[in-house]
């Protein structure tokens, strides 16, 4: 047990962990009942297992004598579970991919290269620091709580990633995935983003599908029926989801996904792509098309479906970005000499955003309500 929880701790905070048992069975059906304190129930909710039907709530002890007549009673209200319980919950914090059984510990050698853990039948696994080479944060909510994602270097495995406002990483994987991307997180802590099976960056995969994370780490599915690929790229606080599909003959539509699980395909008139990037709270929707030239365009939509072209002063192809609540636009731009410029467009005026240490350009991916401007130096 101890060793889930560890395992389940070390993941919130980014780790990427294995767990080996020695056992060659599931630990499951064993234990002894257990009575909860409120110390345990916090560890369970922070280390992302939960409390769902957790046991059976009790509000009074009583006391009996010999007889069987009741002689006192307490209130102290508590919840009776089990070893067996605790260990489901925990179990599934990690995915079968990092849940290996069978493995008997017997010793391990550590150097410049990191840790190697020696089991028995001579089977060796190495634990060596992964640094991140590449990050790129896609969407910033209210809170300042942070999404994006990021790649373990040579292998160019990418996963999601949360860095809350004072700075914590927390390390999001949908489970079972070979690569995945966060790209938005509303006020609530609801993330979107998309993973593939198939490929180690998402990003490059033809097999992508949605997924939405709520704050206690539980993943639901998002796909658009009949697409071949589907990657949700905005959410607003009425969880209205928006973001792109491919359908049958590998066209790019945008979609807008309702909170109820509704879809709406949503294209600029005569594009031959349309991609929706971000969605308000007022239902304001941005993103890109591409004309029928192959020039790309940002683009603002309201909730009548009315839709206004955005072109950034000198630029080549002007890509929108993100979308605040009071209608600011977070753009990125090439210019003709092909270097990235960001800007912030409020009320028709375009102002660049220039970060200091960027001598090749920087692109912007999403502004929040106090018209914060997220984006990652080139």
């Amino acid at each position: 047990m101890s060793g889930l929880f560890t395992a389940a701790f070390l993941r919130q905070i980014g780790w990427e962990v294995d767990v080996y048992e020695r056992s060659t069975v599931e630990l499951v059906g064993r234990g002894a009942g257990i009575t909860t304190h409120p110390e345990l129930l916090e560890a369970l909710e922070k280390s992302g297992a939960g409390t769902r039907d957790i046991g059976v709530r009790v509000e009074t002890r009583v006391a009996f004598d010999r007889e069987g007549r009741i002689i006192a009673t307490k209130h102290l209200p508590q919840i009776l579970t089990s070893w067996d319980r605790l260990q489901r919950l925990l179990r599934h914090t990690i995915d079968e991919a990092h849940y290996h059984l069978g493995w008997n510990f017997e010793g391990v050698q550590q150097d410049g290269s990191g840790v190697r853990v020696h089991f028995s039948g001579g089977r060796v696994e190495l634990a060596a620091p992964r640094v991140a080479s590449d990050t790129f944060p896609a969407g910033i909510n209210n809170r300042g709580d942070i999404v994006g994602y990021a790649d373990a270097g040579a292998a160019r495995s990418y996963h999601g990633f949360l860095r809350d406002r004072r700075g914590r990483y927390r390390r999001i994987e949908f489970p079972g995935a070979r690569g995945t991307a966060a790209t938005r997180i509303n006020d609530r802590g609801r993330i979107v983003g998309y993973y593939s099976d198939t490929k180690e960056n998402p990003n490059t995969a033809t097999d992508t599908r949605g997924f939405l994370r709520d704050r206690r780490g539980r993943f639901a599915e998002i796909a658009v029926p009949g697409a071949t690929l589907t990657q949700p790229l905005g959410i607003n606080n009425d969880d209205e989801i928006v973001g792109a599909y491919a359908d049958a003959a590998g066209a790019a539509h945008g979609f807008l996904r309702s909170r109820d699980g509704e879809f709406t395909t949503i294209d600029v008139p005569d594009a031959r792509v349309t991609l929706l990037i971000d969605v308000n709270d007022r239902g304001e929707t941005v993103g890109i098309y591409v004309d029928a030239d192959g020039r790309p365009h940002g683009f603002r939509r309201d909730r009548s479906g009315a839709v206004t072209t955005i072109d950034a002063p000198g630029a080549a192809q002007t890509r929108v970005r993100g979308i605040n609540n009071r209608g600011q636009i977070a753009i990125d731009t090439v210019d003709w000499q092909l270097k990235h410029h960001s800007f912030l467009l409020d009320r028709g005026r375009f102002t660049e955003i220039r970060p200091r240490g960027a001598p090749t350009g920087s692109l912007a991916t999403d502004v929040d309500d106090r018209g914060r401007v997220l984006g990652w130096i080139l």
